[in-house]
Parts: C-alpha cells; sequence; structure tokens
C-alpha cells in the first residue's frame, strides 16, 4: 500500500497538471456533471437464457475502421481517462487510455487494473495487476493442521454479534470481494447493523446517495456495476449509508496527507456513533485502511487503529484474499492452506489450539482479526462464477456478431436509473460472438460500445 502510495505521488510529478484518477477520492468532489447515455426502446425482447441481438436504430455504428481511433486523447493524460468515466460514462474508452500509459509507465499497471474491473473480465484484470510480479515462496511458518475451515459468512455473523463496528477491505480490482461484501452487509443487517460507510464516496455525498443512489460523481468505483449496485441494495436493505473520507488540503505532502486521512476517517466515522449513540456500523475500505496495529517507529496509524483509540473499544477488522492470475502470484499464507478451501464459499480459518498464537482466534496477519479466503472458481465465458450472487444475480448469454476490435456489452436497467449506471457490463474480445451477463431479475435495455465510445442499441432483455 505504502510501494504504490510513493509509486503514485511520483506519477502525479511527472503529470503536473493532472487530477489523480479515483485512489484520492477526495479529488473526485471538485467534479461536478454526469452525462450519461440514453437508451432507447428497442426489439425484440428476449425472454430466453439466450440473447440474439441484431443492431438496431444505431447511436453509432460499433466496428467501423474510425470508432477505434481515440479522438485528442494523450496517452499520458490520466486526468482524461478519469473524465472518460466520471463525466462521460466510458469506461471502455478510459481503460484504452490507461493501457497507453502503462505501456509508459509500467508500474502503473495496478492502477490500470482498478479500471479494468469496470470491464468485468476478473481474469483478464489479475493478469493486469500482476504485471511484473515475481513468485512468491511459501510460508513454511504455518501449519494447515492447526486450523480449521469454517464458512466465512457464517463465522463473521456470529463474531460481528460482539462488536459495534465490522471493517471490511478490498482491493480497488476485485469484483469477487465486492460481491462478498454486497452479500456480508446482508447477513450484518439481519444482526442489526445500521450504518454503512464507504470509503469510495466523496466526501458530503452521502445525503444525495440516501436520495438517489450512486453516481459516478459521488462514487468514482460506481463504474463497477458490482460496486454501483452494492450502494444501491445497501439502501434497500435499510441501511443509512454515509462517507467518511475527509476534505484535504491538495497542497500538504503526500506523507502528511496520508496520516491527516487515517485520521479523518477514523473521526468522521466517530461521529455516526456520537450522532447514533445505539448504531451498528459496517465499514468498507480499500487497502489496508482498517489495520489496528499501534503506531510504532516510522510506520503510520492507520484508520482501524484510530477509530479504536476514539472508540475506547476493539473493532472487528477483516482482510480479503483472492486467487491471483497464477498460483505462484497468491500471498505465501494462501499457497498453504489453498488444498483446504473446497467447494465455492469463502472460507476463515480457526485456530485449532495447537501452536495456537496468542490472542489469535484465526488465521491472520498482523493488524486484523481473520482473512477471507476465496476460491478460485469456474469460469464462463471468461467472468467469475461467483458472479451469480448466491442467486440474486442470473447468467444471461448473449450473442453478438464477432467484430475485429474489443467493445463493451452493457445493461442498463429499464426504467434508466437516475444515474445510468449499467447493472452489468463485460469485455467483449476481437472475434468472440457470446458474452456472459449477470443480471437480477428484471428488464434490461442492451447496447454494445466501441474504444470510442460510439454505442448501438442491440436489443433487451428479461431476467426471470
Amino acid at each position: 500500500h505504502r510501494l504504490f502510495c510513493k509509486q503514485r505521488a511520483d506519477f502525479l510529478t511527472s503529470l503536473r497538471h493532472a487530477v489523480w484518477l479515483g485512489t484520492l477520492v477526495g479529488a473526485l468532489g471538485l467534479l461536478s456533471g454526469c452525462e450519461t447515455a440514453s437508451v432507447a426502446k428497442t426489439e425484440p425482447t428476449s425472454r430466453s437464457a439466450s440473447t440474439s441481438a441484431s443492431a438496431t436504430t444505431p447511436t453509432a455504428k460499433v466496428g467501423d475502421a474510425s470508432a477505434v481511433q481515440l479522438k485528442t486523447v494523450s496517452a499520458d493524460d490520466a486526468s482524461a481517462a478519469q473524465n472518460f468515466v466520471v463525466k462521460n460514462d466510458q469506461p471502455l474508452r478510459a481503460f484504452t487510455v490507461m493501457e497507453k500509459i502503462v505501456e509508459k509507465q509500467k508500474f502503473m499497471s495496478m492502477f490500470a487494473s482498478q479500471f479494468s474491473t469496470f470491464l468485468g473480465r476478473d481474469a483478464l484484470t489479475r493478469e493486469l495487476a500482476n504485471a511484473g510480479w515475481h513468485p512468491r515462496p511459501l510460508d513454511s511458518t504455518i501449519a494447515v493442521s492447526n486450523f480449521v475451515a469454517a464458512d466465512a459468512m457464517e463465522e463473521i455473523a456470529a463474531a460481528a454479534k460482539s462488536y459495534r463496528v465490522v471493517i471490511l477491505d478490498e482491493s480497488h480490482n476485485s469484483q469477487q470481494e465486492r460481491v462478498f461484501a454486497h452479500l456480508l452487509a446482508q447477513a450484518l443487517r439481519v444482526n442489526g447493523y445500521t450504518h454503512m460507510g464507504y470509503e469510495a464516496l466523496s466526501p458530503g455525498t452521502a445525503k444525495d446517495v440516501n436520495k438517489n443512489g450512486p453516481s459516478l460523481v459521488t462514487a468514482f468505483y460506481a463504474a463497477d456495476p458490482v460496486y454501483a449496485d452494492f450502494v444501491r441494495q445497501a439502501k434497500v436493505m435499510g441501511y443509512e449509508i454515509f462517507d467518511y473520507e475527509p476534505k484535504q488540503e491538495r497542497t500538504l505532502d503526500q506523507a502528511t496527507q496520508s496520516r491527516e486521512r487515517e485520521a479523518g476517517q477514523a473521526a468522521n466515522i466517530k461521529k455516526v456513533f456520537d450522532a447514533n449513540p445505539n448504531a451498528k456500523i459496517f465499514v468498507f475500505v480499500g487497502g489496508s485502511h482498517g489495520n489496528k496495529l499501534p503506531q510504532e517507529g516510522k510506520n503510520q496509524a492507520m484508520m482501524g487503529r484510530h477509530l479504536m483509540d476514539l472508540l475506547g473499544t476493539d473493532v472487528l477488522s477483516i482482510r480479503q484474499s483472492v486467487p491471483q492470475s497464477k498460483p505462484v502470484f497468491d500471498w505465501p499464507v494462501r499457497q498453504v492452506i489453498e488444498p483446504a478451501l473446497s467447494g465455492a464459499r469463502a472460507t476463515v480459518f480457526r485456530n485449532a489450539g495447537a501452536g495456537e498464537k496468542q490472542n489469535s482466534k484465526w488465521l491472520t496477519e498482523p493488524g486484523f482479526d481473520m482473512v477471507v479466503f476465496h476460491p478460485r472458481m469456474l469460469e464462463i465465458l471468461g467472468r467469475g462464477s461467483w458472479m451469480t450472487m448466491q442467486g440474486y444475480r442470473k447468467l444471461h448469454v448473449v450473442n453478438i456478431p464477432p467484430l475485429s476490435t474489443r467493445t463493451l456489452l452493457r445493461a442498463r436497467a429499464l426504467p434508466v436509473q437516475p444515474s445510468g449506471i449499467a447493472m452489468d457490463q463485460v469485455l467483449v474480445l476481437p472475434q468472440e460472438s457470446q458474452a456472459a451477463l449477470f443480471l437480477p431479475i428484471g428488464e434490461y435495455a442492451l447496447y454494445r460500445e466501441s474504444e470510442a465510445g460510439d454505442t448501438e442499441n442491440i436489443g433487451r432483455a428479461t431476467i426471470k
């Protein structure tokens, strides 16, 4: 996390006039307006498991030679990529710009993978995120026999009854982790959790999100349909949604800004308790913000520790571990316990007692109470089968004419949401004639979008 922050600072220095593209969420509060494409009603309507879609009244013909040319975009302009997402709702066009940036700045592949997440092909995102990684050695200190596998959802829900705060982390390039967070929110709501805090929300936008749902202005990562629907459904579940990112001076040096951000996040979360003494809070964070270790030497105390100090009580802090593009890139502890992962369930490992570390109930890493291990699962047309979300989303295969260029297949719920954010979308590679969408029950308009942002309507889908 700190390495990426340093790399980000170095990169920003070379982009003197660029606004960072979303990792620093507060910058998004400066943006206004959200231009989204309107979706015309098209026929025929499909009620089958597979849609054979033909072009009808396109706004611009996708697949023309001119459509794949980037229009007046500098390959080094990261702020342009951000704007293609936030202002134009063109995630594929934004990703194309990020690819060009990676060609010149290889270390930017991790950040480019955050844009790749918006395109729905997890395997491709993992490959991009792992670019340049070296094989990681096994952790020989872990004895699998000392631990017992347990269902992560059940284990967290049971443990959460003894806490007022549950913190769950995510990698900003993992839909699988966002799917788990969505499902966990349901379990915690049943157990009396009342408030939901999202790191991704821009400062001061919670009121709008509670009223109108997420938009690309209120939450940059809402460009990922999985993230957007997580925020949207939290309100349906009955949560009061709040933002907790502090507003910060852009003139601060990187180290000071980072320290103040951690303390500011914790202070804003405590304000929720000040206003709602009986609240129980689920906090969704990125990276290591939930770390509970105290500040030692030059190490920086993270939000999790600051929050414990402010509340005078412990919090339940949880990390997630997803499989990387190759097993040799996995977290060394994960490589050891991988054989013990079974089926499709997310798993935690309880300490069985032998060799038990003091005060440690679960297999974890320093600063966290437990780690959720997500299994490797079968892919369906390049997408993880975990996208079914235990039946909430249903697989819908769309038959489409193959093209020589990449396109983005998108599905918007009807009637179209005020924000216009798609319910699902997936990158279609050259010459592919089928694509997998995962959609909740409802009516959807389907369309195809080129790398230049041109779109054509290709029909409708009904999910029963």
